[in-house]
């Protein structure tokens, strides 16, 4: 079976040979999404441009017209970023593997919204470098990722900065709102170009929308916020034959009715266990997952002989025998400290006890 075919039958409850895998670039899955444009030049004194992952750097994927007050080896350096959003990050150097972490708020005061354009979310020449490595493996499912990764809610919470965020739910509603529609008009026309030029499988998009302990918003409000903004991008990609990924970080259980109504076909989670498993498998069989052993104890810290009964309960949790679960390997498992026998215990796993039909689930 083709991994394409493959991964939309574990979609659809449609019987696969075995559970899809995730990791890139050698699996079942591709992803793709953009590069800073050549024109994207940051040049405010002490504000550095963020990057999704350093490899752009490294790889010579996008070049700095370095400012001369910048010093050569500028990564290397604990430093206030900016993305193409116009939202600020702050990176902690050499020793920080990870994408970085929200800074100051970009729009303080709702005067601003006016004037803040964000980018062109519509350039088509910013994914042509990876659609192009994509040709290499045609019989994969692939997923584009929407521009810069970060969805509505994430993107208008580092606009506005996480508190007046929050705040902005009960204080400035229709400004929010407001807000919000343009974010989402800018998602669009990204969504629009990527299915009408590339023509991908699906649509991928990361909104972390819980703490450890619930979701930050309750199902109302994210009823009343964010549901019509979903469904504006998710009724498009449904109209193109697409399917709409969400990834989404927290415990996220109360809301998985709230998302599902909204038009979100698949949820991925790099840590399950947060929304719980006894939550989670109430969908087995109705409503599909991609899901990584969990990166806050066992994938990170945990034995291989735990990885396999971990991927296990996952297997029970996820996947009927008609399907419904897709394995998510972490991206960067450096980031989080992933030991390599972990990683090979986790293929292993899914190797010995992910084969349909799974004869060893009762």
């Amino acid at each position: 079976m083709k991994s394409k075919e493959r991964v939309i039958r574990a979609l659809t409850f449609n019987k696969p040979d075995h559970i899809p895998v995730f990791d890139f670039p050698f699996y079942d899955v591709f992803s793709f999404d953009n590069l800073p444009p050549k024109s994207w030049q940051p040049s405010e004194k002490n504000l550095y441009p963020h990057l999704l992952t350093p490899a752009i750097r490294t790889w010579g994927l996008y070049r700095w017209k370095r400012p001369a007050w910048a010093p050569k080896d500028w990564w290397n350096y604990k430093r206030e970023e900016i993305d193409q959003w116009g939202c600020y990050w702050i990176n902690g150097g050499r020793d920080d593997l990870s994408m970085g972490h929200p800074g100051r708020p970009a729009i303080e005061s709702f005067d601003q919204i006016e004037t803040w354009e964000g980018p062109n979310t519509a350039d088509k020449n910013v994914y042509k470098f990876m659609a192009r490595f994509s040709k290499f493996f045609p019989r994969k499912y692939k997923v584009a990722v929407i521009h810069d990764i970060i969805f509505i809610h994430d993107r208008v919470s580092m606009l506005r900065g996480f508190e007046n965020f929050l705040k902005d739910h009960y204080k400035n509603p229709s400004q929010l709102h407001q807000l919000i529609d343009k974010v989402t008009d800018l998602f669009l026309k990204n969504v629009e170009m990527l299915l009408t030029e590339f023509k991908p499988d699906g649509i991928w998009a990361c909104d972390d929308l819980g703490s450890q302990q619930a979701p930050f918003i309750s199902p109302a409000f994210f009823k009343k916020f964010y549901s019509d903004p979903y469904k504006k991008i998710t009724r498009y990609v449904h109209d193109h034959n697409a399917t709409f990924h969400l990834h989404s970080c927290g415990n996220i259980g109360q809301l998985i009715p709230t998302l599902i109504e909204s038009g979100v076909d698949a949820l991925e989670f790099d840590s399950p266990r947060n929304s719980g498993f006894d939550e989670l498998v109430k969908y087995r069989g109705k409503f599909p997952f991609w899901a990584c052993v969990n990166i806050q104890s066992v994938y990170p810290r945990g034995t291989p002989e735990e990885v396999e009964q971990e991927v296990k309960e996952m297997i029970r949790t996820f996947s009927a025998q008609e399907g419904g679960f897709i394995a998510d390997f972490y991206p960067d498992p450096r980031v989080i400290g992933v030991p390599k026998r972990n990683i090979k215990a986790f293929h292993a796993a899914l190797k010995k006890w992910g084969n349909y039909p799974l004869k060893w689930l009762s």
